[in-house]
């Protein structure tokens, strides 16, 4: 079963209680019809809730009728927001706010639902025993999550005999994953696994859901029992506190989010161990428990683990860096000297998968253009948006000398190192129309725009953009250079998040750009034919 409503926010026009229009005003009605997408079949006994806000708010609730059809009458005039649900179904679409004036009877609003599907089967362990208490969750590749990623969006538990069902899903395209229970009584711990009975997630076969469909006898059985990994911190003094393990897989093709890795070993020593590792590459992290409210890193290492126990692990628990740095101007830059820098905030971000999301740190440079992030873990870092004057933007990142504008940048233990951030108001910009494939011109496409490849792991230099009326594009502020230019066409799983990890798979229908320092580059662009792929 589930429960799906849609919330549209409005503000009351004229007050007034449901029923009872104010004054002399003449009250009005809202009809509609609640259906099937695409088919347009008629949905009975779906809750419709119509509200109204003020100082004395109401509402007002009907199912629809056998016909699926729905009446609210005798209501004042008013902004109103229309909430609709019904068991097994989704709402496809958006309920726009819906404004009564004097007498107005609004008919023909027509709510569709999309019926929802139900993924059932079993989990068997690797004897082909039923697999009771584990945990099991339906995955998703589907925007807008990005295309290399895979979010688990339902989960349950197997009964004592295996069985599990996963009802509610929209339909489209799902993987499946089945985690068993690891306690500290068994010898052996089984890696989680996706259906049927692999540990690589990008291997796992995709399970087609039709609107309303059921699909059964998804069967999942764990492999052979995952190995242990052993190893001890180091620590630089006899401090101790808690620590999470985190295992997260290197270079692999379709990430999920990192769990904690159990420590297993036993009493309060510097000793850990590990179970149910599938092989594969990775990272283990420590992450310190000092204070649940801001994590910080105390070490990673690389793994690479096989079919065999993988032991003596050192990780040692190291004093982080800290990185001064100083925002300077580019000599293109027209009149750079009176370009002041104080105020202005620069952040950087973890270029990894470990925990806590989001985990940055932030700075604000001084009129001198100096600015200090203080102590910083060993990680990867990018440098993320900056709130520059009109026209300017970052042109080159160096950190000590070096050019890590694609690579991002690491502290390094214990010494101090110096990130500077260079600034042009050189730029160029980007001008045309997308187009159809009938080339016409076409409102609301979409454009990504790749810089050279040697560029495309800085998040700053892959540019998005939708079109206007017209199909009309225009891009300010591009650092001058060589770009590839992609138009998609105007569906709304085309987010400029998304948009970004399709290059690699579109760019042979792109168009080469060049775009001049204080020049505008136009360009008519043809949308890539998605249908073909």
């Amino acid at each position: 079963m589930r429960f799906c409503e849609i919330l549209v926010t409005i503000a009351l026009m004229i007050p007034g209680l449901l029923g009872q229009a104010p004054g002399s005003a003449t009250p009005g009605s809202i009809e509609g019809l609640v259906c099937e997408v695409g088919t347009c079949k008629a949905i009975t006994g779906a809750r419709v809730v119509v509200t109204v806000f003020g100082p004395q708010p109401a509402k007002r609730q009907t199912l629809s009728d056998a016909s699926g059809r729905f009446r609210f009458p005798q209501l004042p005039p008013a902004q109103y927001q229309l909430r609709v649900d019904a068991d097994n179904f989704s709402l496809s679409g958006f309920i726009p706010v819906i404004t009564l004036t004097d007498g107005q009877r609004v008919q023909g609003l027509k709510v569709e639902m999309r019926a929802l599907g139900t993924i059932s089967g079993h989990a068997f362990d690797e004897n082909g025993e039923p697999l009771g208490a584990a945990l099991v969750e339906v995955m998703t590749q589907e925007p807008p999550v990005p295309p290399h990623w895979m979010q688990p969006i339902a989960s349950v538990e197997t009964d004592d005999r295996g069985e599990f069902r996963i009802a509610a899903l929209d339909p489209g395209e799902y993987s499946v994953r089945v985690t068993p229970v690891t306690t500290r009584s068994p010898l052996k711990a089984f890696p989680a696994t996706y259906y049927p009975n692999t540990t690589d997630p990008g291997a796992a076969p995709k399970i087609v859901l039709s609107s309303g469909g059921e699909v059964s006898n998804i069967d999942l059985k764990v492999p052979t029992p995952g190995v242990k990994v052993r190893g001890r911190f180091v620590r630089p003094t006899n401090e101790r506190h808690e620590t999470t393990l985190m295992l997260i897989a290197r270079n692999a093709a379709v990430q999920v989010p990192p769990v904690p890795a159990r420590n297993m070993a036993e009493g309060e020593s510097d000793e850990f161990e590990i179970r149910g590792v599938a092989s594969g590459s990775y990272y283990l992290y420590v992450i310190s428990e000092t204070n649940m409210q801001k994590r910080s890193l105390l070490g990673r290492v690389p793994l690479e683990v096989g079919d065999r126990d993988v032991e003596g692990i050192t990780i040692a628990v190291i004093p982080p860096g800290t990185i001064k740095g100083r925002l300077t101007v580019a000599a293109d830059a027209i009149n750079g000297d009176a370009f002041d820098p104080s105020g202005i905030t620069i952040s950087v971000g973890a270029n990894e998968l470990v925990p806590p999301p989001g985990m940055g740190f932030s700075a604000t440079v001084s009129k001198t253009g100096q600015f200090d992030f203080g102590p910083v873990p060993q990680l990867t870092l990018t440098l993320g948006s900056m709130i520059l004057p009109d026209g300017w933007f970052v042109s080159a990142e160096r950190m000590d000398g070096g050019n890590v504008m694609a690579s991002g940048f690491t502290s390094t233990p214990g010494k101090e190192s110096t990130f500077e951030v260079v600034v042009s108001n050189a730029a160029g910009a980007f001008a045309g129309v997308i187009k159809d494939r009938q080339d016409k011109p076409l409102p609301a496409g979409r454009l990504l725009l790749l810089p050279a490849p040697s560029l495309r792991a800085n998040p700053l230099l892959v540019r998005t953009t939708v079109a206007v009326e017209r199909g009309e594009f225009s891009i300010e502020t591009i650092p001058p250079g060589e770009y590839t230019a992609i138009a998609f066409p105007d569906e709304d799983q085309y987010t400029p998040a998304y948009l970004r990890d399709l290059g690699d798979k579109y760019e042979r229908f792109g168009q080469q750009i060049h775009i001049g320092a204080r020049e505008t580059t136009r360009a008519d662009l043809t949308v890539a034919p998605v249908e073909l792929n």
